[in-house]
């Protein structure tokens, strides 16, 4: 599905979830005219590639560290997806935010009542949660280099199409647009990226009596919400 579109360097973000295969075959054709349609409105020839980003753990230091254009990718797609490379950001899926998220929270409640000396934020760090939070930050970077420096499409696909790519569709998106750092902008990015894909709120981060344990399934927003605070 498409999410955005800069006008500037006719580039594109997709968002989707695993490429498939069909029941009777180990590919799908479907998946693989859309792919092949996606940089069609890229003007120069030459740069109508994609880069499929895949929320898997492999290779991510070299993908998105240091802030460099220069992308190490770390999966070749089939030769049928010749307009592609692949390149994994590491946010994985629900289940393990779920995980960071829960026991960050847990470190919170505690020192709300502890020794304000205590290293508290020591101990949120140890957890992981922040270093999830860097990495969803340098992946909409990489995104929106690819997308204004490099001038190719983005596709951001992960599990389910709701967890990483909402993550990192939204935050790329804030880096390239100025109009979704205002207030009325950030509205309509969370109902375009968010709402417009069944994301609930209220269930999913614990709101309105919910209990972590029920919750945790996909906290991604909460990740979102600290990534731009």
């Amino acid at each position: 599905m498409l999410s955005y579109y800069h006008a500037g360097t006719d580039c594109s973000i997709f968002r989707s979830t695993e490429l498939l295969a069909s029941a009777f075959s180990n590919r799908s054709i479907d998946d693989e005219k859309i792919i092949a349609l996606i940089p069609q409105s890229v003007t120069e020839p030459e740069l109508r590639k994609v880069v499929v980003l895949n929320s898997r753990q492999q290779g991510v230091e070299k993908n998105i560290g240091q802030g460099s254009l220069d992308i190490k990718y770390t999966e070749e797609l089939p030769s049928r997806y010749s307009n592609c490379k692949s390149v994994f950001y590491n946010i994985q899926g629900a289940a393990e935010l779920g995980e960071l998220y829960l026991k960050a929270a847990i470190i919170g409640w505690a020192m709300m009542t502890a020794d304000k000396n205590q290293k508290w934020m020591k101990k949120v760090e140890q957890t992981g949660y922040l270093l999830k939070i860097d990495v969803i930050l340098r992946s909409g970077l990489l995104v929106s280099r690819i997308i204004t420096q490099r001038k190719q499409c983005a596709l951001i696909h992960c599990e389910t199409g709701t967890v990483g790519s909402s993550l990192v569709s939204s935050v790329a998106q804030i880096f390239i647009e100025p109009f979704y750092r205002t207030f009325d902008g950030f509205k309509a990015l969370i109902n375009k990226e968010w709402a417009y894909f069944g994301y609930d709120f209220l269930f999913f981060n614990g709101i309105m009596g919910n209990s972590m344990e029920e919750s945790q399934n996909k906290p991604a927003f909460i990740f979102f919400l600290d990534c731009v605070y």
